[in-house]
């Protein structure tokens, strides 16, 4: 029965369970939510009468400021395979099948060297890309030119002396048939690129400009 699989079957799973003295349940996991709370959860909702005995990592006093490898942490928080052992009274053949059990899907020191082994080839594999990388963007900069200072385009502005000599040079009539907020004491009058009109309205502390061209986009 697969207890990780929700909703798994709890009828089938108590079935299992008939002629059990005691349950224990191990985890390296937190107990609150874990695997020994879906066991209880299950035979409390069948109705099944059977005690439960629960191993994981219990940080009801708060989590441990200890560290290190996988077996020195099972072994700090009370999970380990050997101190289990020693807490459970089995048969001495299901003592043996039990270990065979874990000795065989779990817990393999082999298994740690060679992963050990594997994370070291895999920092060298990781150092020489970024290696490669760094003799790659190297050749790159090297390589690079010095960029072309921007060509800066002056704009061909022309000051008119009068309105009447503003429209002949844009060559258009240009209206001004609008009132300004404030007392005008200087205008100028200007062309840009013989295409566009610009009239500067300059007061005391106030000024204004307007524009116009051909066409309908926005000056």
């Amino acid at each position: 029965v697969d207890l990780y699989g929700y909703p798994f079957d709890q009828k089938s799973f108590c079935r299992e369970l008939e002629g059990c003295d005691k349950i224990v349940t191990v985890e390296e996991n937190v107990l609150p939510g874990g695997l020994g709370g879906a066991v209880c959860e299950a035979l409390a909702d069948v109705g099944v009468d059977i005690p439960v005995v629960r191993y994981g990592l219990d940080f009801r006093d708060g989590y441990p400021e200890y560290y290190g490898s996988s077996a020195y942490l099972r072994q700090r928080c009370g999970i380990d395979v050997g101190e289990i052992m020693e807490k459970i009274k089995v048969t001495p053949e299901m003592r043996q099948h039990v270990l065979e059990r874990i000795a065989r899907e779990d817990i393999i020191p082999s298994k740690a060297v060679r992963f050990s082994a594997l994370k070291k080839y895999l920092s060298v594999a990781a150092c020489l890309v970024l290696l490669l990388a760094g003799v790659v963007t190297l050749s790159q900069l090297l390589e690079r030119t010095e960029p072309e200072p921007p060509v800066l385009t002056v704009p061909n502005i022309v000051e008119a002396a009068s309105l009447q000599e503003l429209s002949g040079l844009v060559g258009f009539e240009v209206t001004t048939e609008f009132s300004l907020p404030f007392e005008v004491e200087k205008i100028t009058y200007c062309s840009y690129w013989n295409e566009m009109a610009e009239i500067e309205y300059s007061g005391r502390e106030c000024f204004a400009i307007y524009r116009q061209s051909i066409g309908s986009d926005d000056n």
